[in-house]
């Protein structure tokens, strides 16, 4: 029977979270939708844990952890609603979660993505993200990471952004069957940013809902895949250039790109002995004819002008640089 909504989590070993995460749904304002939960080879027991909460959730157990990707797009395939609500099993939303998401995503028949006001689990809270902020170094940020959270009444009800963080995003389905998922490629990290850069090239907008709040436990979920985070991000972060930027964005931001790359490849090594980040580099650029390739695949999907994209590259380097510093003070409190 169709829903409005399907929720879909991807869950590996999340016996610790997962119950809040699904106490967080049970108090949901709005009530058509159905939970998914794809268990991606957990040893803990948590997906027939959540079964036996839930009854009706529908546990779909996959033999071997596919990622983050692999996971949504496998959840994809049995969905039955006109939404997608993708959320992490380390974050619990707020009653008025899902209502939010769907006001924002039917204000225009254009909109196929809505971003989620994702907090911190810290007191007071701390904003985790407000969306994505791609960035003409090539890094893509969260949106307002550090900053404190603000009450309804000082925010609009939504604002555009360029895309959602994966932690809590709602996508229209109609825009998934005609663009895809999550490029199962990436296996985890980037793939959100990935995929908002496909829409945005196809022409959906993407809202942000700032009542749509969540709490986020950051890292709970990323710490337990077995698989270097340094080696995810650097190669998925070059990928998403190639794949994504506008050819003339590419060039003529070049020298960012090389001088964030040359610096954190030194850093890596100097300070913090990971040869992860050159691994990620060399790796990347073995597949560059394959992402070129890929790239133009994707013509025909692609509806509007580069300059249309390229808007969205932030060059705020002073502002961007306290985006970073409050990422990395996040980093180290969680």
């Amino acid at each position: 029977m169709p829903v409005t909504v399907s929720v879909l989590i991807p869950n590996f070993n999340g016996a610790a979270v997962l119950p809040d995460c699904l106490a967080g749904l049970a108090l949901q304002t709005f009530r058509d939708f159905e939970i998914i939960l794809v268990d991606n080879g957990s040893t803990d027991g948590s997906g027939h844990a959540a079964r036996r909460a839930d009854p009706q959730l529908r546990l779909i157990e996959l033999d071997s952890n596919l990622g983050f990707a692999g996971a949504c797009n496998y959840g994809l395939r049995q969905c039955r609603g006109r939404f997608l609500a993708v959320l992490n099993n380390d974050a619990v939303p707020e009653p008025g979660w899902l209502a939010a998401l769907l006001l924002a995503a039917e204000s225009g028949s254009d909109v196929g993505m809505v971003a989620s006001r994702v907090l911190t689990d810290a007191e007071p809270p701390a904003l985790d993200s407000i969306g994505l902020l791609p960035a003409k170094n090539g890094l893509v940020y969260l949106r307002g990471i550090g900053e404190l959270d603000r009450p309804d009444s000082e925010l609009p009800a939504w604002e555009e952004v360029f895309g959602p963080s994966g932690v809590a995003a709602l996508y229209r389905k109609a825009m998934l069957d005609r663009i895809g998922f999550f490029d199962e490629q990436y296996f985890c990290y980037y793939e959100d940013a990935d995929l908002a850069f496909r829409a945005r090239w196809a022409g959906w907008r993407c809202l942000l809902a700032n009542a749509a709040r969540v709490r986020h436990r950051h890292s709970a979920t990323a710490d337990a895949i077995n698989l270097p985070k340094t080696y995810s991000l650097h190669r998925n972060r070059l990928w998403t250039i190639w794949r994504n930027w506008p050819l003339a964005a590419i060039f003529s931001n070049f020298g960012w790109i090389f001088l964030y790359n040359a610096l954190t490849v030194w850093r890596a090594i100097l300070f913090e002995g990971n040869f992860h980040a050159i691994k990620a580099r060399v790796d990347a650029v073995m597949a560059l004819g394959q992402q070129i390739q890929w790239r133009r695949s994707q013509r025909p999907l692609r509806t509007v002008a580069a300059a249309d994209i390229s808007r969205w590259l932030a060059s705020d380097y002073p502002g961007l640089v306290e985006t970073h510093r409050r990422r990395q003070a996040h980093d180290q409190r969680t």
